[in-house]
């Protein structure tokens, strides 16, 4: 009997990504491109910032709810530009040409704390937001 291989776990991963640096999802694609208008606040420490957010329960009972389409914008909570020094533990891009992002305090730090953190592809070049995002590349 003939054995046949399929792709391997890593040929079959390199297979879905995306080519270019376009965004190819949908979810939260309007809050995901756009760009605040607010001014950055700089954080020295992933600690800090993580202390400055909306708790989860917050933001998942959000009222109105925040939808998950191609349309949903940002919402109060999510208006703002932050700066983070933090180191990277782990990166991983997505099929949708998202990256995900594990940062975190210095290695010598405790408490240790992570976040994930995504970043999104570039929108159409037709998009308002294009040519600025595009310049931090």
């Amino acid at each position: 009997m003939r054995s046949r291989k399929g792709p391997t776990f890593m040929a079959a991963a390199k297979a879905k990504l995306p080519a270019g640096d376009a965004f190819g999802g949908t979810a939260r694609k309007a809050a995901k491109l756009s760009i605040s208008a607010a001014k950055i606040k700089s954080y020295k420490d992933v600690k800090t910032l993580i202390a400055s957010l909306v708790p989860d329960a917050d933001m998942i009972a959000h009222k109105p709810k925040i939808g998950t389409g191609a349309t949903s914008g940002r919402v109060k909570e999510e208006e703002r530009n932050i700066h983070v020094t933090a180191f990277m533990y782990a990166a991983s891009r997505e099929d949708d040409n998202d990256f995900h992002l594990i940062i975190g305090r210095n290695p010598t730090a405790t408490p240790e704390m992570y976040m994930t953190m995504e970043l999104s592809g570039l929108p159409a070049k037709t998009e308002p937001s294009f040519t600025q995002l595009e310049s931090y590349a």
